[in-house]
Parts: structure tokens; C-alpha cells; sequence
């Protein structure tokens, strides 16, 4: 009936919001961090606001965390919504400095710069994931089973200084997983035919700075430290496509 009602509220009702099953798979995006805010520099705008930590000197300018490529990272807290089978990550960056080398696949080349880490010495329980900028302006991304390393080493010159660039990595159950750059539209640029995931990696996500050396889920040992720009980056949990 919903009758007989009583003890009113004297106010304004601002939200109101029923989420069933997966909370992760019904809201889609996971992790939102846009460096658009200096009184809240690392805000997470999304469900589980979980605010980032800006180190060793970095800052937000413009609406974006700046990186003097020394030591600057963004440190993101893993959390076990992170964990997914299924999941897109999206990152817009821009490097200021590209020294002209092509390092190959070597993953401690000196000439990497790390866009995004979630990473660690070995292979734990598979799911490291790191990306880079080689020195060339192309993309190195290196995703972990629990066995087994896969690479993706694109071809020179998508990357510019100065320039901005969004990057977009899906992965799929089951079906492997595919790098994109954004440009208005989506162009592949590299794919891993093998079984990969985010699931069973509790890393923290670090943007900057990578953790291919780092003990455990301790986020330490960094190396390969990015001059340059974060301008967002975005955890997903639903199909890429559906989404944007």
C-alpha cells in the first residue's frame, strides 16, 4: 500500500541509486583520474574513490600531472574491483623529450619511458602489465601470464614530443587482447593472441614509472621514469566499444 507514512524529511532528496549483481560490471568504468582539480590533485571521480598519491615531486598544472622524468610518479592503489578478466584500460599522455633510440624489447632499456605499471620482478600470479614510450616514438607493451611474457613493440613514430597521445589497451576473456591509439577513432596498433588478464595481480598502478623490478606488491624499485605528461587515465570493466 505505502501508506501511513510518517517522520518526513525536512530537505532535499540530491541522489538516489540501486545498483544489482556486479557493482564493477554495472557502472562500467571502475577508476576515473582526470588531474583536473589542484585542491584535489589525485581525485578518483568514480565509485570507489580511490584517490591517487602524487611522489617525489610531481604536480598537477593545467589539468594534468606533470612529470619531470627523475622521479615524479602517480601511485594508484590497487583494489580487488582491479582484478578483472575482462577490462580496458585508457590513458592520455604526452612526452616531452624522445632521445631517437630504438631499444628493442629490452624492458630496462634506458631509454623507456613508462606510461602506465602494474608490474613486478617474475611473474607472481600472472597479470603484470606495463606499457612504454621507447626512445624511437614507438609503443613497447609487455603483458605477463603466470608463465609467460607477451610483447607488443609497435612500429616508430607514433609518439611525439610534445604532442598528446591516448592510448587504449582491451583485453578480453578468452580472446586475448588489443592496443589502440584514439584519434576521434580507434586504430589498432598491436594484439596478443593468448588468454590474458587483470585477475590475480594485486600491484598497485603506477603511472610514470615502472615497476618490472619492484618487489612483490610493494611498488618500489622503480625505474624508466616518464618526462612528461599524464593527462587522464581510466580502469574499465566492460567492452571498450559499448562504452565510448
Amino acid at each position: 500500500q505505502g501508506d501511513r507514512l510518517s517522520n518526513f524529511l525536512d530537505g532535499q532528496i540530491n541522489e538516489f541509486e540501486i545498483v544489482g549483481g556486479n557493482t564493477q560490471v554495472e557502472t562500467n568504468r571502475i577508476g576515473q583520474w582526470l588531474f583536473d582539480d589542484p585542491t584535489e590533485p589525485g581525485k578518483d571521480t568514480f565509485i570507489y574513490a580511490n584517490d591517487a598519491v602524487l611522489r617525489s615531486g610531481a604536480s598537477v598544472s593545467d589539468g594534468v600531472a606533470v612529470l619531470d622524468g627523475r622521479n615524479d610518479h602517480v601511485f594508484i592503489r590497487n583494489l580487488p574491483a582491479y582484478e578483472l578478466e575482462t577490462a580496458t584500460v585508457r590513458v592520455a599522455f604526452t612526452v616531452d623529450t624522445l632521445d631517437g633510440t630504438n631499444s628493442g624489447v629490452n624492458v630496462l632499456d634506458r631509454s623507456l619511458q613508462t606510461i602506465f605499471s602494474r608490474d613486478a620482478s617474475g611473474f607472481g600470479d600472472g597479470s603484470h602489465l606495463t606499457a612504454w614510450v621507447d626512445g624511437d616514438g614507438s609503443i613497447l607493451l609487455r603483458h605477463q601470464t603466470e608463465t609467460e611474457s607477451f610483447l607488443i613493440d609497435t612500429e616508430a613514430g607514433l609518439v611525439t614530443a610534445g604532442n598528446e597521445l591516448v592510448l587504449v589497451y582491451q583485453i578480453e576473456e578468452g580472446l586475448g587482447s588489443r592496443l589502440y591509439i584514439d584519434n576521434g577513432e580507434l586504430e589498432e596498433i598491436g594484439f596478443i593472441e593468448a588468454d590474458m588478464s587483470l585477475a590475480g595481480n594485486d600491484q598497485p598502478w603506477i603511472l610514470g614509472a615502472s615497476q618490472v623490478r619492484s618487489r612483490g606488491d610493494q611498488g618500489d624499485r622503480l625505474s624508466n621514469f616518464l618526462d612528461g605528461q599524464i593527462n587522464e587515465f581510466e580502469i574499465m570493466g566492460e567492452d571498450f566499444f559499448d562504452f565510448w
